[in-house]
């Protein structure tokens, strides 16, 4: 038998093995912190909350705490912009940051508040592997500020069975301007009085934005250099050409027309309205008025000089100046980036994955209405830096000529001179 100080000996020096073993654990442990504007109730919301706990099994001792700063279902970002801001300059920013795609230009162009992820990017999530419309948003000055995650697309879509009860080809849709406008007018009806009773396409009726209508004419926003080109002879075309529809199809006209459907979603699902230039976010306002709404999708038709004007929208993850860059944390950037943890997100939201190598999978596991707007993913330019102010003058551009105001050159001119000088303001061009 052990003598009584024989066991004392060796309960002390398991209790010492048992206090090491628990420091050891507690010094391994890390806390990262990650924001996202996304309500919990959101199906985005719910979807992130499930894969961080995946990470989390994944990397045991590694525990990430989310904070949601909007808690509706379609609520606002609740103030996380301004928030981000102050924890940047208090040294106590959050570690991830999920985070508008559209806004990262203008952040590293004039606040510099984010870390470049070039070195923290392993070789197979690096932005070539990403699409063009997401990746050209997380990369200013030559580096990688952000992840993309979540994106949609915007292409034409049409009406099937408006376009076969008007004697036109319904299966590959209008591929021209010029079989767009035809197609167009022979889908418009109108009643004894001459009020139109049904409408073939009108530009500004659906979620595509001027912007679009310029990239289809061959335009541009800025130049080589990354000065403001709102005024570009192609610019100027596109909004030429906006100003013949607005001839045939009077804006306060369409404007009540389509209100009678309540929206322009509406006014489409109820065969109101022939095609609409559109993104895939109308997919379940469509299907909210008529379920069984046989519909097509396509690249917008462009001109000669011009592609398809179809562009993307959505959110990434950046990673916050002063941020120290822990292999933690590292791990759950390329875990985030990675093609599988995409398209789990994509299947848990709904919201199409940005990766090159996710859309075939994607499209596999769509419904054939989401399906056929991945297939146009291909070819969707990215919002340059200010996305917000562009939107802002060109929408004004618009209406000057739409209400006779202004014509097209006059009216861009304006909106070129409004973006210089906000950027001149903002420090970005001299």
């Amino acid at each position: 038998m052990k003598s009584r100080s024989q066991r004392a000996l060796w309960v002390t020096l398991i209790s010492g093995l048992i206090l090491l073993l628990a420091i050891g654990s507690t010094s391994a442990a890390t806390t990262l912190h990650y924001w996202t504007w996304m309500g919990e109730s959101r199906a985005e919301g719910t979807a992130i909350r499930e894969i961080l706990k995946t990470f989390e099994e994944q990397n045991p001792g590694v525990t990430v705490e989310i904070e949601h700063f909007s808690t509706g279902a379609s609520g606002g970002r609740g103030g996380m912009e301004e928030k981000l801001l102050l924890a940047i300059a208090s040294d106590i920013a959050p570690d991830v940051v999920h985070f508008e795609r559209s806004f990262v230009g203008d952040w590293v162009l004039t606040a510099d508040s984010f870390q470049p992820l070039d070195d923290v990017l392993e070789p197979e999530n690096q932005m070539d592997q990403f699409l063009p419309g997401t990746a050209g948003e997380a990369v200013h000055l030559g580096k990688t500020w952000a992840v993309p995650w979540g994106t949609g697309t915007r292409g034409l879509v049409w009406n099937v069975d408006v376009l076969a009860a008007s004697g036109l080809d319904a299966e590959a849709g209008p591929q021209t301007l010029d079989e767009l406008d035809t197609f167009a007018a022979r889908m418009t009806r109108t009643d004894g009085d001459g009020q139109f009773t049904q409408l073939g396409y009108v530009p500004w009726a659906g979620n595509f934005g001027r912007a679009g209508d310029i990239w289809n004419h061959g335009g541009q926003i800025y130049d080589a250099e990354g000065r403001p080109s709102l005024d570009h002879p192609n610019n100027v075309a596109a909004y030429t050409w906006l100003e013949e529809y607005s001839t045939r199809y009077p804006v306060d006209v369409v404007r009540d027309f389509i209100a009678a459907s309540r929206n322009y979603q509406g006014a489409f699902a109820q065969n109101r309205l022939g095609m609409v230039a559109d993104a895939s976010a109308s997919l379940n306002a469509y299907r909210q008025v008529n379920p069984n709404l046989n519909f097509k999708v396509g690249h917008h038709p462009h001109s000669a000089n011009g592609s398809p004007g179809g562009w993307m929208g959505g959110w990434s993850h950046v990673v916050p100046k002063g941020v120290e860059m822990t292999e933690p944390l590292k791990r759950l950037i390329n875990y985030l980036a990675s093609a599988e943890v995409q398209l789990r997100f994509f299947e848990l939201s709904g919201s199409m994955p940005t990766r090159k190598d996710t859309v075939a999978g994607a499209i596999q596991r769509a419904d054939p209405g989401l399906a056929s707007f991945i297939q146009i993913a291909d070819q969707q330019h990215f919002r340059p830096p200010f996305w917000g102010i562009v939107l802002r003058e060109l929408n004004a551009a618009w209406a000057r000529v739409a209400s006779n105001e202004s014509t097209p050159e006059a009216s861009l001119a304006e909106a070129d001179r409004q973006l210089t000088q906000y950027l001149r303001d903002a420090g970005v061009v001299d």
